[in-house]
């Protein structure tokens, strides 16, 4: 959904079954989850949504799919129609189904992209405006943008490779603001797609602000919804005219995810 329609809703999937099963990424190696916590981290964050005005919706977790919280990459909104996901791994496959099916059911037209085509949905993808961002290089595949072209026109998609594996989705290191700017981490980003953030005239952030999973925030309205809060970040704020809520995440930030990844806003 581009940045100039606000969201009424937010997809949430609560964490019954979220746990450390196996490791598809560099933050889960050798990590155990504390469930309790887990749980008080992901009510503070509905509840966030709920000062917000935007309607939490919820997805039954599947007992298979631990990482299925992650509700960012069930795939992107583009206009009404919601298009799925295809996983990279194995263990995250059963997902896109079961979030196809719920967007079906809620009365939202969900189309396809062909299956060979890699692409973790709104972990990949975020509008900026009404372009839409999208990352490869580790959980998408470049191609992703030829197969998006039936849904938007070719200067409406700006595709940027990542270089660094801890920050393997867009959304670890970029995030839209609601004013049209953005902020980013330049060493996530490959040569060329660094030099032409800095040209588009993002905000950079620090390495400690993505480490601790900041960058994976939502900023709606005049607020930033984000696990970590430095020096950067608030002057950034201050020029933006918004206010930071923070909310922890540490037990998401084991499996390398956070505020963003648990969030999926329609």
């Amino acid at each position: 959904m581009s940045n100039n329609v606000l969201p009424k809703n937010v997809l949430l999937c609560p964490p019954t079954q979220y746990d450390l099963r196996y490791a598809i990424n560099p933050w889960m190696l050798g990590q155990q989850v504390d469930k309790i916590k887990a749980v008080e981290e992901f009510d503070a964050i509905v509840e966030a949504y709920k000062t917000l005005g935007l309607k939490p919706q919820f997805i039954e977790q599947d007992d298979a799919l631990p990482d299925m919280v992650f509700t960012a990459n069930a795939g992107v909104m583009i206009g009404d129609i919601f298009i799925p996901s295809n996983f990279r791994y194995v263990e995250r496959q059963g997902e896109s189904k079961l979030f196809a099916d719920y967007f079906e059911r809620v009365g939202i037209k969900v189309e396809y992209i062909d299956e060979s085509i890699i692409f973790e949905g709104a972990g990949d993808a975020l509008f900026l405006g009404d372009t839409l961002v999208l990352g490869y290089g580790f959980r998408s595949m470049q191609e992703t943008k030829t197969a998006l072209l039936k849904y938007l026109p070719e200067d409406k998609i700006l595709s940027l490779g990542l270089s660094n594996p801890y920050f393997y989705h867009l959304d670890t290191c970029f995030s839209p603001l609601p004013s049209g700017k953005f902020i980013y981490y330049p060493d996530a980003f490959d040569d060329q797609s660094r030099k032409l953030l800095e040209q588009l005239g993002g905000y950079w952030v620090t390495e400690d602000f993505c480490i601790n999973y900041g960058c994976n925030m939502v900023a709606y309205g005049d607020t930033m919804l984000t696990s970590y809060v430095d020096e950067r970040i608030q002057e950034i704020a201050d020029l933006e005219n918004l206010k930071i809520v923070q909310l922890p995440i540490n037990e998401f930030i084991k499996a390398g995810g956070g505020v963003r990844c648990l969030s999926f806003p329609y």
